[in-house]
C-alpha cells in the first residue's frame, strides 16, 4: 500500500532551517537598532544625560589612573539598567523598579573590583564593538554593522587579554568619547533650535556621528599616553599593574 503523500507546503520546518530563520531575525533586529542607535539620545532623560557627561570627560583622560573605579562605575550603571528591566519587565513589577536597579548595581560593582581583569577584558569587548559600529555607520554599511560590531568586539576581547595596560586606555578613551557625546548631545536636542539643527546635519551626513565620538577618542588615547597613564598608575601595593 502506498504512502499517503504530504504536501510539501504541510510539512514541519526542520529545527535546523527553523533555527535558522530564528538567528536571521534575531541579526535582522539587532542590525536595525544598531542602526538606529544615535535616535536613543532624544529619549534620554536630562537627570540622566547631565552625570554622562562628567562620567564620560573622566573616563577618557584618566581613564588608566582611575580605571577600576571606572570599571565599577560602568558595571553599576550595566547592572542597574539590567536590574531595572528584569523588574519592570520580566517580574512585572514596574513600581519596583528602582530596588531592581539599586540591586543590580551593587551586585555588578561588587563583583567589579575583585574580577577587573575580566571586566576590562569585556569592556574592551564593548569598546571594540562601539568602534566597529562607528565604522560600519560611516562607510555606510548598515548591512554589514552587525557583523563590524561582532569583530569589533571579539577584537577588543583578545587584545584586552594580550595588551591589557593598552587596552585599558582605548577601552577607558572609546566608551568615555561615547558617553560625554550621548549626554550633551541629548542635552542639545532638548533645546528646540540647537536640537533641531543636530537633528538635521545627523540625518544628512553619515560622518558626523562617528567623528563625534572619534575625535575625543582619539584625544583621550593620545592624552593618557602622552600623560604616562599607562606607566604612572599604581595598585594599592605600590607596584605597576
Amino acid at each position: 500500500m502506498l504512502a499517503q503523500q504530504i504536501p510539501v507546503d504541510r510539512l514541519p520546518l526542520p529545527e535546523a532551517a527553523r533555527l535558522e530563520a530564528e538567528a536571521r531575525e534575531l541579526a535582522t533586529r539587532a542590525a536595525e537598532f544598531l542602526a538606529a542607535l544615535p535616535q536613543t539620545m532624544d529619549h534620554i532623560e536630562w537627570y540622566v544625560a547631565v552625570p554622562l557627561v562628567p562620567m564620560g570627560v573622566i573616563s577618557l583622560l584618566y581613564g588608566y589612573r582611575v580605571f577600576k573605579g571606572v570599571v565599577m562605575v560602568y558595571s553599576a550603571v550595566l547592572g542597574a539598567a539590567a536590574g531595572w528591566w528584569l523588574a519592570a519587565t520580566q517580574f512585572s513589577q514596574p513600581h519596583l523598579a528602582w530596588v531592581g536597579g539599586l540591586i543590580g548595581a551593587a551586585v555588578m560593582a561588587l563583583l567589579a573590583w575583585p574580577l577587573v581583569r575580566y571586566f576590562v577584558c569585556f569592556w574592551g569587548a564593548v569598546a571594540g564593538g562601539l568602534a566597529g559600529w562607528a565604522v560600519a555607520r560611516a562607510v555606510g554599511g548598515e548591512h554589514a554593522m552587525l557583523i563590524a560590531v561582532v569583530g569589533g568586539s571579539l577584537a577588543g576581547l583578545i587584545l584586552a587579554g594580550v595588551v591589557f595596560r593598552v587596552m585599558i586606555v582605548v577601552t577607558t578613551s572609546v566608551i568615555g568619547a561615547h558617553l560625554a557625546v550621548f549626554g550633551a548631545a541629548s542635552l542639545l536636542l532638548a533645546e528646540p533650535h540647537l536640537g533641531g539643527l543636530l537633528r538635521e546635519h545627523l540625518a544628512s551626513n553619515r560622518y558626523l556621528f562617528p567623528l563625534m565620538v572619534a575625535v575625543p577618542a582619539l584625544f583621550g588615547v593620545v592624552y593618557q599616553f602622552w600623560r604616562g597613564e599607562d606607566r604612572d598608575a599604581k595598585d594599592d601595593d605600590g607596584k605597576e599593574e
